[in-house]
């Protein structure tokens, strides 16, 4: 509602996004209860956009990032990587080559 309301109070657009990260797995009931609540509210979004609308252009950019040496792919389970994380031990990956 803030961002409704921010939105129109500074002459913006207001932009619902859906975090679709994992577009497989997400329920449509969730997106089309957020709408009717949206609605019952009379906030009318101006655009409506998904996470997964942009996925190629993220993964263009990770590959940029992981070509110029900026970031690294790491296959690392999550509970190790939180445990190395908060240990500060630098994960194998890190030193890995771009290819």
């Amino acid at each position: 509602m803030l961002n409704y309301h921010y939105a129109k109070m500074y002459g913006g657009k207001m932009i619902l996004r859906f975090d679709d990260t994992n577009p497989l797995t997400e329920k449509l009931e969730f997106v089309e209860n957020i709408l009717t609540d949206l609605k019952t509210l009379e906030i009318v979004p101006d655009q409506i956009s998904y996470s997964s609308d942009y996925f190629k252009e993220i993964e263009t950019y990770c590959r940029k990032l992981i070509t110029d040496g900026n970031a690294y792919a790491d296959d690392t389970p999550a509970d190790l990587m939180k445990e190395q994380r908060d240990e500060g031990i630098e994960s194998k990956n890190r030193q890995n080559t771009v290819e």
